[in-house]
């Protein structure tokens, strides 16, 4: 009924929804992580800028705390200066008031070009500007070209002596930034693992409903068609059980009302078709009696005419000529009457099609025995032949043995062979008929016929009863049109396979699988 097994169906959803929730979830960490990394690297720098930015004003502090400088003894303290403030990393230089260069110290690890004193820059020293450092106001602190720049004046305002230039470049950082990046990215990852880990009970937990719904619905599928979706879980999965369930007891009643009336459909049609039987074979009886006394009144009429016309005088002729002429009206009855038979016939047949199916939807017992098909299709190939109204026929037939009831498989290889005579042509028509083995103990019977074809929206409904595939390959007017569907039916009590394969044009091939 449901056709979906468990692990496709677990495959295809809880699979699916676990690693979706696992790959949403570690982005979202990831994500989250990196941004964190990103605003860290960003506060950490500012955080080492602004900790350089200190050391080296509160250094230059130190060494300007006890010094008193005047443009006349600013060349003699210029190299003490230097020598105070000057380090591995650090570049000093020292300028008069005039933003002449007295000296400079430029760093051992690390010496950069220092920006020229501007009268810009000079300027904006002796602002008013007030600076964290306490009584170091007058400082100028730029960022130029991955640099840092600290200007401070030298002497009063009143008699400046000259400036003080403190530089470092703001790669020194990027060991300690580094250093801490990988701090960051170690324990980044031991949260990822810890977090994902963390996770799997979770997405466990979360998905259980979801299993219980795949495992109920598995039972169902095994045949357990009352059983229910449990009604439990999270609250999308109870309004998805309820779904369900409801769809489930509606296909359920469905399924049940079909079979009721194909049920009901099959005792109509068994039960029409015992009480035509009798009706018709008594028509059919009344109509061959007719016939027969027609054809002896026509015959003793033309005698007893012949000796009338013969014996009787000239002027009397024309007399006994409109007496005869009644035979005409005879010869219209005896064909009504005969055309009559020929319907009761067809719905004789029409009659013995459908109890034979009636009797095969009751599940009868076979009579089954071993033969070799191949054998028992030689057997009747002249049979086959005889019926043939031109068509060429070719048998290929493979020894081996298949355990079926063989009268109602001669049926079926009856009407299939009928079948392909019937939509070929008699004189281009070739029919071909194939047993093969199939495995140790089955068999493979094969019809093939080079007609019109059918097309292959139709294929899988020839069997139906009563289906008319097409104008081309349309039932015999004479026939009852159940034919297909009763090998369809004697098959499948087989527990065989019977499929036909066309294509238009040229030809259609019936495979029945024993």
């Amino acid at each position: 009924m449901w056709k979906f097994s468990k692990r496709t169906l677990r495959s295809q959803s809880a699979h699916t929804i676990r690693r979706s929730l696992y790959s949403r979830y570690v982005w979202v960490v990831v994500s989250i992580l990196l941004i964190i990394g990103i605003i860290q690297v960003q506060t950490l720098r500012s955080t080492l800028i602004i900790a350089g930015e200190t050391t080296l004003v509160f250094n230059l502090r130190d060494a300007l705390y006890h010094q008193k400088i005047t443009p006349e003894n600013l060349h003699s303290i210029a190299p003490q200066l230097l020598h105070m403030l000057s380090s591995r990393a650090v570049n000093v230089a020292v300028y008069d008031a005039h933003l002449r260069l007295i000296g400079k110290q430029m760093a051992a690890y690390d010496p950069m070009p220092l920006q020229p004193m501007t009268t810009q820059i000079a300027n904006g020293v002796w602002g008013s500007e007030d600076t964290p450092y306490g009584r170091f106001k007058n400082l100028r602190i730029l960022l130029s070209h991955g640099s840092i720049q600290v200007y401070a004046p030298l002497g009063t305002r009143a008699q400046p002596a000259g400036y003080l230039q403190i530089a470092y470049r703001d790669q020194i950082l990027y060991p300690f930034i580094w250093r801490g990046m990988a701090l960051y990215f170690t324990a980044s990852v031991l949260l990822l693992i810890f977090a994902a880990i963390s996770l799997l009970p979770v997405v466990e937990s979360a998905l259980a409903p979801l299993h219980r719904l795949l495992a109920t619905a598995s039972r169902i599928r095994s045949g357990a068609v009352e059983e229910r979706l449990p009604v439990m879980g999270t609250r999308e999965t109870e309004q998805l059980a309820v779904m369900i369930n409801e769809g489930l007891d509606q296909l359920q009643e469905s399924v049940r009302q079909e079979k009721e009336i194909t049920q009901r459909m099959k005792r109509f049609v068994s039960s029409a078709s015992h009480e035509l039987r009798t009706p018709l074979t008594s028509l059919k009886g009344f109509s061959e009696v007719l016939l027969r006394r027609l054809d002896t009144y026509r015959e003793n009429t033309s005698v007893a005419r012949e000796i009338a016309l013969n014996a009787a005088p000239r002027r009397l002729r024309p007399l006994l000529e409109e007496a005869f002429s009644r035979d005409e009206q005879l010869a219209e009855i005896r064909h009504a009457v005969a055309s009559m038979q020929n319907e009761t016939t067809r719905l004789e047949e029409l009659v013995s099609d459908l109890l034979q199916l009636a009797r095969l939807d009751e599940h009868f017992k076979l009579n089954r025995c071993v033969i070799d098909l191949a054998e028992f299709v030689a057997e009747h190939q002249i049979q086959y032949e005889i019926l043939s109204k031109g068509q060429k026929m070719f048998f290929h037939l493979t020894p081996c043995r298949v355990a079926c009831d063989p009268s109602l498989l001669q049926q079926v290889i009856y009407n299939l062979i009928m079948n392909a005579l019937h939509y070929t042509h008699v004189q281009t028509g070739e029919i071909h008929v194939t047993v093969s083995p199939r495995g140790a103990e089955g068999a493979i019977l094969e019809v093939s016929d080079n007609g019109p074809g059918i097309d292959p929206a139709h294929l899988e409904r020839i069997f139906d009863r009563f289906f008319r595939a097409s104008e081309a390959r349309e039932r015999n007017p004479g026939g009852a049109g159940l034919g297909l569907s009763i090998c369809a039916a004697i098959i499948a009590a087989h527990e065989g396979k019977i499929y036909a394969q066309s294509t238009l044009g040229v030809g259609t091939t019936m495979t029945v699988e024993l």
